[in-house]
């Protein structure tokens, strides 16, 4: 993205959460439920694990791929985020990765064989990278000064919070529906969402950037925020990076600890699920074997083989 010079106005310093207008909570409430139905359809996959693996009759490493496709869909779209948004501008590109997101995750409730899913998965991640740093982004420019920071906070803590949903609306769904409909859901969502992009006021960052000054002053002005002043040259926070040293040893201490901490989040949200599945079928299989009785894994119920919880009835000796 272009660089926004530093000089700013004052505008919004000491404004109070209560004389915040309906257009502040209309973009928080929108910019929160994007970020929300992100982090659902970013851990759909991990709820649904177990069907998918005895769908395809995946081992481990396959399944590995699998739960990776979307993570490297994300990498694509995050860096081809600021090209994208310089030329289309912000609210386009929100629509355009919702958009894409809920087209390939109902695609995926479909695929027929397991290189499309992982396709579809791939290109829903692709989406996913481009909707996260997006809303956040957007829903700040937005906020006064004063608040900016508590609302940002808001719309990035969504994010698990969608994936909260995700496990619960597991628990419901799957065992009646199966875990295609955990797709549907997390590909109508992002779609139904459009309609509410669409209503969203244009980037005053984008009508800077597009010399329509007059537009950006009268957004500024009614948001209480501070106006952006000017541009930079296009690259010229990459050029940064080559030209001075203590930005560059900031940027990268940053970037390896969002690495590290989303490398850590990943293998929570992707894994766990299925781990925990694993280590319960085991339990069943110890106690079994205990009791001299002959069980199948797959008499083991649950949530994404049908079980509305981890349930198994092992027969009583008489």
């Amino acid at each position: 993205m272009h660089v926004i010079d530093a000089g700013i106005r004052s505008a919004g310093d000491g404004i109070k959460l209560r004389e915040l207008i309906g257009a502040h909570w209309l973009i928080l409430v929108t910019a929160s439920l994007l970020n929300l139905i992100d982090g659902f359809d970013i851990a759909a996959v991990a709820f649904a694990a177990g069907g998918i693996a005895e769908k395809w009759g995946l081992n481990p490493a396959a399944l590995g791929i699998v739960l990776a496709a979307a993570q490297f869909g994300s990498m694509i779209g995050a860096l081809a985020l600021g090209t994208l948004t310089d030329r289309f501008g912000r609210r386009p590109m929100l629509v355009f990765a919702c958009l894409l997101t809920g087209v390939a995750m109902l695609l995926a409730a479909f695929a027929p064989d397991l290189g499309l899913f992982i396709a579809l998965r791939a290109l829903s991640g692709i989406g996913m990278g481009l909707l996260g740093p997006l809303v956040v982004a957007y829903g700040a420019e937005f906020m006064p000064r004063a608040v900016r920071g508590t609302m940002s906070a808001i719309i990035v803590g969504a994010l698990p919070v969608g994936s909260v949903v995700g496990g619960i609306f597991s628990a419901w769904l799957i065992p009646a529906y199966g875990w295609q409909l955990i797709f549907l859901a997390g590909g109508i969502a992002p779609i139904v969402m459009i309609a509410a992009a669409l209503r969203l006021p244009p980037s005053i960052v984008d009508l800077k950037r597009q010399g329509q000054d007059a537009e950006a002053s009268a957004l500024a002005a009614r948001f209480q925020v501070e106006e952006p002043v000017g541009t930079g040259a296009a690259g010229s926070a990459t050029s940064l990076l080559f030209r001075d040293r203590a930005y560059r040893r900031r940027f990268f201490t940053v970037a390896l600890t969002i690495f590290l901490a989303a490398g850590v989040a990943h293998f929570l949200t992707s894994w766990l699920p299925r781990i925990v599945e694993t280590k319960v079928e085991e339990e069943v299989q110890r106690i079994a074997r205990g009791r001299g009785d002959r069980l199948d894994f797959r008499d083991v119920e649950t949530p994404s083989r049908g079980g509305r919880l981890f349930r198994c009835e092992i027969p009583q000796k008489t």
